[in-house]
């Protein structure tokens, strides 16, 4: 009876560590979560989220939106839900302050997972160390607030890797050692395992066998199920339909004839495409499932096992990475490093899982994504051609502006060595020559190691041949976990050097102290940090991107609602939404440059080059800025307009 106590006590405190660092985050989101702005296209994505709740209840607003090819709706959908939760619960907080605060949340989350896995490669201590370094980065602390959607898809991420890679360590607790057969016993053991079934089940498997490849056949070669639907589909479209299914057609179809019946067939051709892959998938699942039971020694060999599949950790791996490619199509690979950690260790018995694992994903995300529910399959390539061919965005780049089509190959290097801390810098160049020592030593058992090192090295090569567009940081957040798991590598290394307990408290906090302060001084725009390195925001200002989402507009406007006299115009000289929440209810806003030129205050910020409104007669009465930089400006009229 005590030693079950004891274990649960002694996992208490070995975790304690993260425990503290949640607590902790989670009082900071509270305290902060009200103080950011907008990023430039928070207002849209919300609304995406508010259209694709009622597509669920059958709506098509969601359909008008455009651009529903770039990513799914999943996140959209929460944090548009939480946010009316946290506005109902504290009035005070506006729906945007409500969405930060399940942005942060969902930050937060990604903390947790990269606990689990740094634990996979290190102490816990050292693990902990890692998460608190993570979590106070001014960069992603700032970003966990503002981005919408590459800091979620960072946390699906991470979270699909860590649970995939939890998932194949609990198998092989379970499995443990498997005796090898020769391929003559093997085959005896199956002849005594056919010879052991019932006539009844024989003749099952060989005519179910013989009838899903006679269907295969038809539904990808013959096609004689292709033209049929074809024809009954013109049926029904004449009205010359079986009843039932002119029935349907007629539920599904109101006005037909007002649609050309090419239209139609177009349709069914999109759904039998997906459902022809859908049987095909079914009947693989099922044929298999019922060979693993009749064979035992088949079955062990696949892995055809549902109790593995029902897994907790495997089940959360399959549904975060549907939410994950759902979230980025770039979320496959995910999926992909994950496969590849349980072929590597599990050989032919990870087939089946990862059978079950890709279909269960594909479900996921086909149902957290409206815009795939007439197509998906080919809906779905057409957003993964879409993202590999995204229009080209510039980005400011030591001082010159870069296509995102023409990146340098230090791009990501270059950005991540100067907006991570110089303490996290330090420690993950550390932690990248232990990977590599590991790498050149690895095992059979240290598949993780490789999958670490994929994870980096797959989206950065892409980067420089120019496959994975890019236009700053912020669209490269998940490749920042494995940086951290490094940086902890790092800590595993240097920490143990420090004998005295005080002297490994001080370097921790000086490790940490970099990133505290970086928060402290730049509230609410931590997601401008750059290090020393780069001689701060004052040094990377004019070279890099600053505020580029603007996220200044609201302490802006918080200046113009005290300083504007009562009725009077302000002029934005770009998109509205970021000011509209926050803008004292008695002022008019103006976005049309001629209203803007006539308007008694301008907001004008710098990274939009939105003009020097000194010269058309206004003269600048306040400044965002941290450091030297200027985020943005507010100018007040000084001579009248009959003047």
């Amino acid at each position: 009876m005590l030693k079950p106590v004891l274990q649960r006590l002694g996992d208490f405190v070995r975790h304690l560590w993260i425990a503290i660092l949640l607590v902790l985050g989670g009082l900071v989101g509270l305290w902060l979560g009200d103080d950011f702005g907008l990023s430039w296209d928070e207002y849209r994505n919300a609304a995406v989220g508010e259209d694709a709740l009622r597509a669920y209840s059958g709506s098509d607003d969601y359909f008008s939106n455009s651009s529903l090819a770039d990513h799914g709706p999943a996140y959209f959908m929460f944090f548009t839900a939480t946010s009316r939760l946290v506005h109902q619960i504290a009035p005070g907080w506006s729906l945007a302050d409500g969405r930060h605060l399940t942005n942060y949340a969902t930050f937060l989350v990604g903390v947790l997972f990269l606990y689990h896995l740094c634990l996979r490669f290190m102490s816990a201590k050292s693990a902990g160390m890692a998460a608190a370094l993570f979590a106070t980065q001014p960069l992603l602390f700032g970003h966990g607030f503002v981005n919408q959607k590459d800091v979620p898809f960072m946390t699906f991420f991470l979270a699909t890797v860590t649970t995939g890679i939890m998932a194949a360590d609990r198998w092989k607790q379970r499995n443990g050692s498997r005796a090898s057969f020769s391929r003559h016993a093997y085959e005896r053991t199956l002849r005594l395992e056919w010879d052991a079934l019932s006539e009844t089940r024989k003749r099952l498997l060989v005519s179910g066998l013989g009838l899903s490849l006679l269907l295969m056949v038809d539904l990808f070669l013959v096609g004689t199920l292709f033209k049929l639907g074809g024809s009954t589909t013109v049926a029904a479209y004449d009205g010359q339909a079986p009843s039932l299914v002119q029935w349907a057609f007629s539920r599904v179809a109101t006005d037909a004839h007002k649609t050309p019946v090419k239209a139609y067939l177009e349709i069914y051709q999109a759904l039998f495409v997906n459902l022809r892959l859908a049987i095909a998938l079914s009947l693989a699942v099922a044929w298999l499932t019922g060979l693993g039971r009749s064979f035992p020694t088949v079955g062990e060999r696949l892995g055809i096992s549902w109790r593995r599949l029902f897994d907790p950790r495997f089940l959360a791996s399959a549904i975060l990475l549907g939410i994950a490619t759902s979230t980025r199509q770039f979320g496959v690979f995910a999926g992909a490093l994950v496969s590849l950690h349980w072929i590597h260790l599990g050989g032919t018995r990870a087939l089946f899982p990862t059978l079950v694992y890709w279909l269960a994903a594909g479900l996921v995300m086909s149902a957290s994504w409206p815009f795939l529910w007439p197509d998906p399959l080919g809906r779905f390539s057409t957003s993964i051609l879409r993202a590999a061919d995204f229009p080209v965005h510039t980005t400011l780049f030591r001082g010159m502006d870069v296509g995102s089509n023409a990146l340098p190959w230090d791009y990501f290097p270059t950005l991540a060595g100067l907006q991570l801390t110089v303490p996290a810098v330090l420690l993950v160049l550390v932690g990248l020559a232990v990977l590599i020592w590991m790498l050149l030593r690895a095992s059979r058992r240290s598949s993780p190691i490789g999958l670490l090192a994929l994870w980096i090295a797959v989206p950065t090569t892409a980067l420089v041949l120019r496959v994975l567009p890019a236009y700053g940081i912020r669209h490269l957040l998940f490749l920042f976990p494995p940086l951290f798991v490094l940086a902890g590598l790092g800590i595993e290394v240097v920490m143990p050097r420090l004998r005295p307990i005080w002297a490994r408290a001080v370097t921790f906090l000086a490790i940490l102290l970099p990133g505290i302060l970086g928060i402290v001084h730049l509230h609410p725009y931590e997601y401008i940090y750059f290090n020393d390195l780069g001689g701060g925001v004052s040094g990377a200002d004019g070279k890099y991107e600053l505020d580029r989402w603007c996220l200044s507009y609201r302490e802006a406007t918080e200046v113009v609602n005290r300083l504007a006299s009562p009725g009077a115009t302000l002029g934005v000289p770009a998109q509205t939404n970021q000011i509209e929440p926050f803008l004292r209810a008695d002022l008019s806003l103006v976005t049309e440059i001629e209203q803007v030129e006539a308007a008694d205050v301008v907001i004008s910020c710098t990274w939009r080059s939105e003009g020097d409104w000194h010269t058309r007669d206004f003269e600048r009465v306040y400044e965002v800025r941290r450091g030297n930089a200027v985020l943005t400006g507010v100018w007040q009229r000084t001579t009248p307009l009959d003047e």
